[in-house]
């Protein structure tokens, strides 16, 4: 799977990983103004590389690795590099990338997250504690109550 170039706005749900998509590359897309998520990655999606996309506005969360059936099933080692992820969540509860249940090696590396709004509140990067390997590198994180919020 390749997704290049394209405005993905104003829809019930973002960009939406699923099903084991493994080894995709989303690149250099708009993602904004979406109810839900810009960007959601689960069940059985692995080793996908998401670059240069500029996620904004969306509703509750930028970039969102959720839950899956069984820990097996979490995403796994997926790569979120170079991307603007920019006033996302509710503005009394921003938050940039939320990362939940069993995922495994996922990298953020040199990705803008940040927070305008000016609310005080809200998390950056929330990682939750049953999570497994997560390498934060060279990020640039800012506007939020707290960076990086790791529950492990």
């Amino acid at each position: 799977m390749i997704v290049r170039n394209n405005r993905i706005t104003n829809n019930p749900r973002g960009f939406y990983f699923c099903w084991g998509i493994q080894q995709g590359l989303l690149e250099g897309n708009e993602i904004a103004g979406n109810d839900t998520y810009g960007i959601s990655i689960g069940f059985h999606d692995s080793h996908n590389v998401i670059r240069k996309n500029r996620v904004c506005r969306n509703g509750q969360v930028g970039v969102h690795f959720r839950s899956a059936h069984h820990p097996e099933q979490s995403p796994c080692g997926d790569r979120l590099e170079d991307n603007l992820i920019e006033d996302n969540g509710p503005k009394d509860a921003p938050l940039g990338v939320h990362i939940e249940y069993a995922a495994d090696d996922i990298r953020l590396v040199a990705n803008i997250i940040s927070d305008s709004r000016h609310s005080s509140a809200g998390v950056g990067v929330q990682i939750e504690k049953t999570v497994c390997k997560v390498v934060l590198k060279n990020n640039r994180i800012t506007g939020f109550k707290t960076d990086i919020l790791d529950k492990r």
